[in-house]
């Protein structure tokens, strides 16, 4: 079962994150589950603790633990997992390819599936 990490510290963007997730997976027929963290650090304290995911959503702005920093932390337990940015601005686009991020998704997603 695909494991996915969802991150984001805005109440309403991480259920369009989580609706966008499960529309993906309806679509898709993906046997999936996820978790929901509201802050890097919870996040991150489930990797200390042992937990591990195949895929990382994360909002790049968050106070305290900006989702490029919780993205380095990711890569110290886990060098290939893919990790995709969901974010209301562009600014930190450059700075996420430093932690190979598959893919950076400007949020206020439209939920339209894409052909592959």
């Amino acid at each position: 079962m695909l494991q996915i990490a969802v991150c984001d510290d805005n109440i309403d963007e991480l259920s369009n994150m989580v609706q966008f997730i499960n529309l993906y997976r309806s679509s898709k027929h993906l046997n999936c589950e996820y978790a929901v963290f509201t802050n890097g650090f919870n996040l991150v304290s489930a990797l200390v603790k042992g937990k591990r995911f195949d895929i990382y959503c994360l909002d790049i702005i968050m106070p305290g633990f900006m989702g490029i920093d919780v993205a380095k932390e990711i890569r110290d337990f886990d060098k290939t997992a893919p990790i995709l940015f969901f974010t209301s601005s562009l600014e930190f686009a450059l700075e996420s390819y430093s932690v190979k991020a598959k893919e950076i998704k400007q949020q206020y997603l439209n939920y339209q599936m894409e052909g592959e």
